[in-house]
């Protein structure tokens, strides 16, 4: 059988791929991040087993994460279409690669379908195109998580001009913020800080480099350092609808497609089937009527 290394994306289901969209659609074993969206995991059959992985800890294979990874792999073995669901892209800042090798390692044959990353996406929902111009025609992406990343010229990044990309930073921010004024990144430099990235929830802090070098966001959170953050091409928080909950209580059946379409415009769709439609239990007072 086959393991489905899956991305799940940034947090808006609508940037699942439709490849991902299909292997989630005939999973009978469903191994997800607990912060993929519901309505991505609502895609799987109602029959399909559902196994939720908390924290980032367990997954790392060493410690407590070898027991992790041995049930996977003896899950693996006895499904017939499992699919293990991640946050993000599997092999960025993810557990992927670890997961991938111990399958391959068992002898598990395996797919995997990279997902859109949130270093990407959420930038582009607040409107920052992080290598937007001349100034910006290099990239660096981090994660400040411990342990923080070593062996980098932070010196030579600064001076060479690059766009800074921090994910997870929510935790770690700080210390990474001491390296790169360490090493002279300007306090003016345009900054740009992103919540909750392409999800109803999103809020964008536009801001100086020098004004957020103690930022503890303590919710996932992505810091843009550079020039490009001085772009404001601000689109998602200005959709009509951006921010706003909608209780949607038509039938589970009719409830996807306007949830949909209040997603597009920005809310944040709450289904509440009120209503159910059924056949009668006796239909001949209708057939008469």
């Amino acid at each position: 059988m086959t393991v489905y290394l899956v991305g799940a994306g940034p947090g808006d289901p609508g940037l699942l791929t439709v490849r991902g969209a299909e292997l989630v659609a005939a999973a009978d074993v469903l191994v997800v991040d607990h912060d993929c969206p519901d309505e991505i995991v609502a895609l799987a059959p109602p029959s399909a087993e559902r196994i939720v992985v908390r924290g980032r800890a367990p997954l790392v294979p060493s410690g407590d994460g070898t027991d992790f990874l041995r049930s996977l792999v003896r899950r693996a073995r006895t499904a017939s279409s499992m699919v293990r669901l991640v946050a993000g892209d599997p092999f960025v800042f993810a557990s992927g690669a670890a997961e991938a090798k111990v399958l391959l390692d068992e002898g598990i044959e395996l797919e995997v379908v990279a997902g859109v990353s949130a270093a990407t996406a959420a930038p582009a929902a607040a409107g920052v195109a992080v290598t937007s111009g001349p100034a910006a025609a290099a990239l660096m992406v981090v994660s400040p998580l411990s342990p923080a990343p070593t062996g980098i010229d932070w010196a030579a990044f600064v001076s060479g001009g690059a766009s800074l990309v921090a994910v997870d930073a929510e935790n770690g921010w700080p210390e990474l913020a001491s390296d790169l004024a360490g090493a002279g990144m300007p306090a003016e430099t345009p900054a740009a800080v992103v919540v909750a990235g392409t999800q109803p929830s999103q809020h964008t802090t536009r801001a100086h480099f020098g004004d957020i070098t103690e930022l503890r966001p303590g919710t996932p959170a992505i810091v843009v350092v550079g020039a490009c953050a001085d772009h404001d091409l601000a689109w998602f928080e200005s959709r009509p609808l951006f921010g706003k909950r909608v209780v949607v209580t038509r039938t589970a059946d009719q409830a996807g497609e306007l949830s949909r379409a209040l997603r597009i415009r920005g809310a944040a769709p709450i289904e509440i089937p009120a209503i159910v439609v059924t056949d009668p239990p006796d239909g001949e007072p209708l057939r008469r009527a």
